[in-house]
């Protein structure tokens, strides 16, 4: 059972894992009743909560409703570690600073205890049974700076290794079924909705900085 927050209507993805015979059911917030008669229906073993803040409007209920099931939080990003990033880019950039300068003092950004991002995420990772986050970095800050216990993180993340030097082609597993090296492959994508703001930065990074370094070599 996965809890997602969203507004957005009924999607031809739902319509192909229910043609998959994987059921769906839509939940809209603030339906007591409805959420009841969905759990009740499923009886989950595992409850996926879509980012903090789908965890913060229903995991409460889940625990009344559901207390034998594991709940999961998948952070995403850590919201708080993001936003703080893209606040002293901005910030480092009005003073003039280089990018080089504004990505190196990104990189040594920690939220504070006062971030209010930082800590509705901690109070729904220490509600949650495990989290997923998607990078190493964000684990061991977790772990190290905000004391939550290791066995309580699993990396998630959005990237894979590259596969293995003997992999057959199309096996599935590590670099997403492809057997061709760095060498072996040619040409370049960058994938991303413009709806999130950090896209928008990165496309015009890779084109201010990174292409033309490219366009040299």
């Amino acid at each position: 059972c996965s809890f997602a927050a969203s507004s957005a209507p009924k999607s031809a993805y739902v319509e192909r894992l229910q043609s998959r015979g994987v059921q769906a059911y839509e939940c809209p917030p603030n339906r007591e009743a409805e959420l009841a008669r969905v759990l009740e229906r499923t009886a989950p073993d595992v409850v996926v909560f879509d980012r903090f803040f789908t965890e913060e409007a229903f995991s409460f209920r889940v625990r009344e409703l559901a207390p034998a099931a594991l709940r999961v939080l998948d952070m995403q990003d850590m919201h708080a570690l993001r936003r703080g990033r893209q606040l002293v880019v901005e910030q480092t950039l009005e003073q003039g600073a280089s990018s080089d300068a504004a990505i190196a003092a990104a990189l040594a950004h920690t939220p504070s205890a006062g971030s209010s991002d930082l800590l509705r995420e901690l109070a729904a990772v220490h509600r949650s049974d495990l989290t997923l986050v998607c990078s190493p970095v964000e684990q061991q800050l977790l772990a190290a700076s905000y004391g939550i216990p290791s066995h309580k993180l699993a990396l998630a993340s959005f990237f894979c290794a590259e596969a293995a030097p003997d992999a057959q082609p199309g096996e599935r597993g590590f670099g997403y079924g492809g057997a061709n090296g760095f060498d072996a492959r040619a040409d370049f994508v960058t994938v991303g909705g413009f709806k999130h703001p950090p896209n928008v930065d990165a496309v015009r990074w890779l084109a201010s900085d990174i292409w033309p370094r490219i366009r040299a070599r």
